[in-house]
């Protein structure tokens, strides 16, 4: 009888008792030397893209992340991917796009270099279909055959504030 009335009441108290929210996750991808780890940051980029919660990534000054597969970012419930770069490079590599900024994606980009990306599409560096905010971060050297050497926006909607975008190139083959 004292067993059920204990069950009873735990039962009671979790239907009374407010859910709290979930809060924030935040990634640190490490870095060795000045090679990032790309592997910890696409990993942090995919979990950030379904828990349906604001992130934020933040990066190692001084580090390079060599991707070799691009950051898919998909929408996330409405909630905001801040990328902190502290001065970090995400690169392509020559061979790859950098971001893919999926439709109802909202990214913030601050104090990171966007390089290296390529495509024989659009967008080298990033393609956009989402919301895009980029700030305090260098977007060169990012190459596409068709439109958007450094950044494509195919969609969406994006903001650039004291960030410069150079030395990337488009190629319209015939």
């Amino acid at each position: 009888m004292l067993r059920r009335l204990a069950t009873l009441l735990i039962a009671c108290l979790l239907l009374v008792l407010p859910t709290l929210p979930a809060s924030a996750a935040t990634f640190s991808p490490g870095c060795t030397g000045t090679t990032g780890d790309a592997a910890a940051l696409q990993s942090a980029v995919t979990t950030a893209g379904g828990n349906n919660q604001a992130d934020t990534i933040t990066l190692t000054a001084g580090c390079t992340y060599a991707l070799t597969s691009l950051l898919d970012v998909f929408a996330d419930g409405g909630s905001m991917l801040t990328i902190n770069g502290n001065g970090a490079t995400i690169s392509g590599g020559g061979s790859i796009v950098v971001f893919n900024i999926r439709s109802g994606a909202m990214v913030a980009l601050d104090q990171v270099t966007i390089s290296g990306g390529q495509t024989s599409g659009d967008g080298g560096g990033i393609r956009n279909d989402g919301t895009l905010t980029i700030t305090k971060s260098p977007i060169s050297g990012n190459n596409a055959n068709n439109a958007g050497g450094g950044i494509y926006n195919a969609s969406g909607t994006h903001t650039i504030t004291n960030s410069n975008i150079s030395s990337d190139t488009k190629f319209m083959q015939r």
